[in-house]
């Protein structure tokens, strides 16, 4: 249980990954449904919209795109890759093309 907090905090504060992606670690790793759950509670306070919008950004000012629907999806590909949900990408990446 300790372990799978540990790597759980570490992943999303450090590595900046998403839920789904802690989530899928843990579970290759052979870790309960019950530890992972409680590891995920415990890493959710490193786990927002602000740290995806961070990323994508940053992702976006070095991705090579030739129109911004390229760029969509290279940065769509990107956050879900991350252990993102689909839908809160979707929505962090309209803002940030937006404000382009």
């Amino acid at each position: 249980s300790r372990y799978a907090v540990t790597f759980a905090r570490e992943k999303a504060r450090f590595s900046k990954w998403g839920p789904k992606k802690i989530e899928y670690a843990l579970r290759s790793k052979h870790i309960s449904d019950e530890h992972i759950k409680r590891a995920l509670k415990e890493a959710d306070e490193f786990i927002d919209k602000d740290t995806l919008k961070e990323l994508l950004t940053k992702k976006a000012r070095s991705v090579n795109h030739k129109n911004s629907y390229d760029l969509k999806v290279k940065l769509l590909r990107f956050g879900v890759s991350r252990g993102f949900e689909y839908d809160d990408v979707k929505s962090i990446l309209s803002t940030i093309l937006e404000s382009d």
